[in-house]
């Protein structure tokens, strides 16, 4: 009965068992045989019992601090929802469809597109800057890719629901077939000129590929959510019960049993780097973490990597082009502020931490990791005498 109650309260949160991992490995470098005991069994307790709980979209977003907008919330929780719902390949979460710099214009997702399918775009760069447009719209939630087809998603929030898959005794909640989870409402006009722009230029890229517009609405607390499937040509778009997709309804007996099992990983990726995980901010900084990391276990010696440096990683791993200022925006509050990643001078390094968090998200979210706490451990020793013999201390 005892140890029950103890498992009762375990501290789920991936912290905590950095923590255990940064003070053990130093322990362990200083301590010469003996038994460590019950601060070695409660350190494989704690990687035991997180491991069996699910991966999910709230976890990963610890990854990225408290430091973003709601707005990009809404488009990862969008993005981690339609690849369990409808097995969407996510390329993009919450990104502008234009970008300028100086006089000159880029549009990110034809890189992403093409890179996925394998498809070169049509748009030569001339065109290209004469079709870019200085008019800003919101980014889009989602760009994804579904059986050969391009889908482009714009995620909005609404709470006025006349039904629900968890809530019981609204008005409507009792008909007998399923209908609409939201009021009839007509889409914002600067979320369907987003999606109007990225299907216009997206379409002359790829003229061979389907592209779907989409609006994702979901409540702000409840696990409710409607997929429509929209015609961004039309001057007025009402979300009307004809053109939902599906919704939380279709899901209720799942989602009674779990209001965030829809927002849990599906199943485990067969990658080091976490390609696959939709890249919202959470997933982008363990992407960032992952190409420090991989490169660590790969030498005896401390790497350490300035920003320009970081650019070249994220272009080799995933062929981002990222500039110099959003390196820097994420190495500081993301990997640093989250002591995964130290500075000393312009140099950045792969902390404890750092290693202990990868160790734990490639054993959850991949078929990379070890499931063996006392292996993670070894190689939490090893990234700390490296550390000590690069500079003399932690």
């Amino acid at each position: 009965m005892k140890s029950e109650s103890v498992q009762v309260g375990v501290n789920t949160n991936p912290m905590a068992f950095e923590e255990l991992a940064t003070s053990l490995a130093t322990l362990t470098s200083f301590y010469q045989g003996g038994d460590m005991g019950q601060i070695v069994a409660e350190f494989e307790r704690l990687y035991n019992h997180a491991l069996r709980q699910p991966a999910s979209y709230s976890e990963i977003t610890e990854l990225a601090g408290e430091a973003f907008s709601t707005a990009d919330r809404i488009a990862g929780r969008a993005a981690w929802l339609l690849a369990n719902i409808e097995d969407l390949r996510v390329l993009s979460v919450h990104s502008r469809v234009w970008h300028r710099v100086g006089s000159r214009y880029s549009v990110p997702l034809l890189r992403q597109v093409e890179r996925t399918t394998s498809i070169q775009s049509l748009l030569v760069e001339d065109e290209l800057q004469e079709l870019g447009t200085a008019t800003v719209t919101l980014p889009l939630s989602v760009l994804g890719l579904k059986d050969g087809a391009v889908w482009l998603v714009q995620a909005v929030t609404a709470e006025r629901m006349i039904d629900s898959a968890v809530v019981e005794g609204l008005p409507e909640s009792r008909r007998l077939v399923r209908g609409a989870v939201f009021e009839n409402s007509i889409l914002e006009e600067r979320h369907r000129e987003t999606l109007r722009r990225a299907r216009y230029i997206l379409q002359k890229a790829f003229p061979s590929l389907e592209i779907f517009t989409f609006v994702l609405v979901m409540h702000p607390q409840l696990p409710d959510f409607e997929l429509y499937h929209v015609d961004t040509k039309a001057k007025e778009v009402r979300l009307t019960e004809s053109l939902i997709r599906t919704n939380s309804i279709d899901f209720k007996e799942k989602l009674r049993e779990d209001h965030q099992s829809l927002w849990t990983l599906a199943h485990r990726f067969d990658d080091e780097l976490f390609r696959g995980v939709p890249p919202c901010r959470g997933g982008r900084t363990l992407g960032l973490l992952a190409s420090a990391a991989t490169r660590q276990l790969r030498t005896d010696k401390l790497l350490t990597w300035k920003e320009r440096q970081f650019i070249q990683m994220l272009k080799e791993d995933f062929d981002y082009d990222i500039p110099r200022d959003k390196i820097r925006h994420d190495l500081g509050d993301r990997l640093v502020g989250q002591g995964f990643v130290r500075k000393r001078g312009s140099q950045h390094f792969m902390t404890i931490k750092g290693m202990a968090r990868y160790q734990y998200c490639l054993a959850k979210y991949t078929t990379k990791g070890t499931e063996n706490p006392m292996a993670v451990l070894d190689i939490c020793t090893t990234q700390r005498n490296k550390i000590v013999e690069r500079y003399g201390c932690l």
